[in-house]
């Protein structure tokens, strides 16, 4: 077989169709092929932001450059990603051009892409700082872009056919670590309509995990290196600045990796419950106790050990990105936030809260409730091994929960248990239904929960926030002081 072969299928008859090049169905390169990726990025690869389109701006000594790339992306590794597009048959030259656009690209900084993309943004409808689009890029890239990152651009090169010195030359670069992929575009004519297929022709998805050369290995080695480094800053600032409470649950939530790959990994967790949990410890060493065996790990080996179980790939992984808490944010993004906006909407709104707690609960922040930029605020409690805790959750959810936890799962559960015995009186004290958490396989902890509606983002609606956590508090304290396990 010369190649893919496409079949339109009527009943029982499946007809061959025709295929035919792009000119040959009067298409285009910018008008049509270069509209096509900017709509559906995914053409190029997985997961990646297009930065700027037609770039001509280089920065040289002397005469200005006058080549135009024809589009610029971003991957979720924080590498540029250069692409050049041809409607047809690629020229034999098509690679040297792309790695001369890679060598330009290379020079870019985090303040001139974000500078190309805000520029980018504006000149579509959605005008934009320079500074909210390097926010967007260093949220895209998981973190903070990093200048050595930028330096490795990434090639792809969509074309409708290639020639045998292209293919070779493609081949012989990955072999010497450099990230350069073909995507083939086809068009096939039914009786009806013209039909458009895209494909990666190489490197040959997956194929790469299991064929790798010394060159690649030591790449692959490079990129373990810097995830690894990238894991320890995360680590160390989550836990010297003390941004995640010690047990909060964190749930899994692939990132970087394609589609079959996601759900080969969603059908492995299907069959080892517990598997996409795991609790925060604050120990630096290894922060994640996964839910599955109760074992601790840093992230990104957990999360790499999780791909490789699923899948039989092993690959350096970003595990800061796969942990993520209850209210929607991974673990790059609430180390990032030391400092941000979101975390002094937390700082700010608990330190009025506490304020109003000191005139008409003193008593619940007598030996417990300092104001912190995290999203939780803790409060004493009159139960034994508990506190409560009023907290914003994955939005739109808030709560007021009591949070029980001893040294021991077992005196947890007996706690627990004797609460539980009373939950129709305690819930018709309180008014409400509540969510009731015990001890498992899983968690130490145990906790009762009266859930809310709220956002820290709705600055409008703070005070009403505030005094439905007080509300709530009063009705389970109430509830749980009548009815406490002692």
């Amino acid at each position: 077989m010369s190649g893919p072969l496409l079949f339109a299928v009527a009943g029982r008859v499946a007809t061959p169709v025709q295929r035919i090049t792009l000119a040959e169905a009067g298409l285009h390169e910018r008008r049509d092929l270069q509209e096509w990726v900017l709509a559906h990025p995914e053409i190029l690869g997985d997961d990646l932001l297009i930065v700027t389109f037609e770039f001509d701006r280089w920065q040289a000594s002397g005469a200005r450059p006058a080549d135009r790339l024809d589009i610029l992306a971003l991957d979720t590794d924080g590498r540029p990603v250069v692409v050049e597009l041809k409607r047809d048959r690629a020229p034999d030259t098509v690679e040297m051009q792309s790695i001369k656009y890679a060598a330009m690209v290379s020079r870019f900084t985090p303040e001139s892409l974000a500078e190309q993309y805000a520029r980018f943004l504006s000149s579509v409808g959605s005008p934009t700082s320079d500074e909210e689009a390097l926010e967007a890029l260093e949220s895209h890239a998981g973190g903070a872009l990093d200048v050595e990152t930028l330096r490795r651009p990434r090639i792809v090169v969509a074309a409708g056919d290639y020639p045998p010195v292209v293919t070779a030359t493609a081949v012989w670069l990955n072999e010497m670590g450099i990230d350069f992929t073909l995507v083939q575009v086809s068009a096939y004519r039914t009786a009806h309509d013209v039909l458009i297929l895209t494909s990666q022709l190489y490197p040959v998805r997956d194929v790469e995990e299991f064929t790798v050369t010394p060159r690649q290995a030591e790449v692959k080695a490079v990129d373990e290196k810097r995830q690894r480094q990238r894991d320890v800053t995360t680590i160390s600032r989550l836990v010297e600045a003390a941004l995640l409470e010690e047990g909060t649950e964190l749930h899994l939530q692939p990132a970087g990796i394609n589609d079959d790959l996601k759900t080969r990994v969603a059908i492995w967790l299907e069959s080892n419950p517990g598997a996409d949990t795991a609790e925060w410890t604050n120990d630096p060493a290894g922060p994640t106790r996964w839910g599955l065996n109760g074992k601790s790990y840093a992230p990104s080996s957990l999360a790499g050990h999780i791909l490789e179980q699923a899948t039989g790939i092993s690959r350096a992984i970003r595990g800061g990105q796969w942990w993520v808490t209850d209210d929607g944010r991974d673990l790059v993004e609430v180390a990032r936030e030391l400092g941000s906006e979101r975390q002094k909407l937390y700082l700010d709104f608990w330190t009025r809260f506490a304020e109003r707690l000191k005139s008409l609960h003193p008593d619940w922040i007598e030996t417990r409730g300092t104001p912190a930029s995290q999203n939780w605020f803790d409060m004493n409690a009159d139960v034994a091994s508990g506190h409560y805790s009023a907290a914003f959750m994955r939005e739109p959810r808030i709560k007021y929960e009591l949070y029980i936890d001893s040294a021991s799962t077992e005196r947890n559960r007996q706690l627990f248990d004797r609460l539980l015995g009373r939950r129709p009186q305690i819930e018709a004290r309180c008014g409400r239904e509540l969510e009731w958490r015990p001890p498992d396989a899983k968690h130490r902890h145990a906790a009762v929960v009266l859930a809310g509606t709220g956002r820290i983002t709705d600055l409008e609606h703070h005070e009403e926030i505030m005094s439905w956590f007080i509300e709530a508090g009063e009705r389970l304290r109430s509830a749980i002081s009548e009815e406490g396990p002692g």
